[in-house]
């Protein structure tokens, strides 16, 4: 059973647990597996400055970590651009954000909206939980005391019997001499 596991867990589960990537000459059917991009099943290196290249929609990471595939310089690897340059696609810039309104290379925006509603959410279904819990709670204490005095029907809203003293099953002292007696209380049956 060990050899089984052990098996699956080198050939299956380790590759998909690694990040590492083939730099040049492993197998290939995409870029996925590679560090830089595939061409006719092989990992390849990363193209130089300067030189031809395919689009980046085809190999995103053909030119390098840092350059990408410009399109306007006649699909040559250029180095990606800072923040303030002149930009035409968010690829070109290393923050990887290109305001098109002005044109130039801005900083990664952050977005406030996750740091709200990530926690409003689980607030949220925790508050739910706990509704749905106390609610189930209250339903099992209420079958609890029809369970315990099956011939005691209570109104709503009135505690259970093992709060409410007139309900608990203990007989009454003697009656003083020459008192009257106590009515006997109704009971339903």
């Amino acid at each position: 059973m060990m050899k089984i596991f052990f098996a699956v867990f080198i050939t299956i589960l380790l590759p998909m647990m690694s990040d590492a990537r083939c730099s040049y000459g492993c197998s290939c059917s995409d870029d996925s597996p590679c560090e830089n991009y595939c061409e006719n099943n092989i990992c390849q290196n990363a193209i130089p400055l300067g030189q031809k290249c395919s689009s980046y929609y085809f190999h995103p990471r053909q030119c390098g970590i840092v350059s990408y595939c410009d399109p306007d310089s006649d699909y040559t690897c250029q180095l990606q651009k800072n923040y303030g340059a002149s930009c035409t696609y968010d690829y070109s810039c290393l923050s990887g954000n290109c305001d098109y309104a002005s044109k130039t290379c801005q900083s990664k925006s952050f977005n406030f909206l996750y740091p709200i509603v990530i926690p409003a959410v689980a607030v949220f279904f925790i508050i739910i939980i706990i509704i749905i819990s106390v609610s189930i709670r209250r339903q099992r204490m209420r079958a609890l005391a029809l369970y315990r005095a099956p011939y005691v029907v209570l109104p709503a809203g009135t505690p259970y019997s093992y709060q409410n003293p007139y309900m608990v099953a203990e007989v009454p002292p003697p009656a003083y001499p020459g008192a009257t007696p106590a009515p006997k209380p109704y009971q339903s049956a």
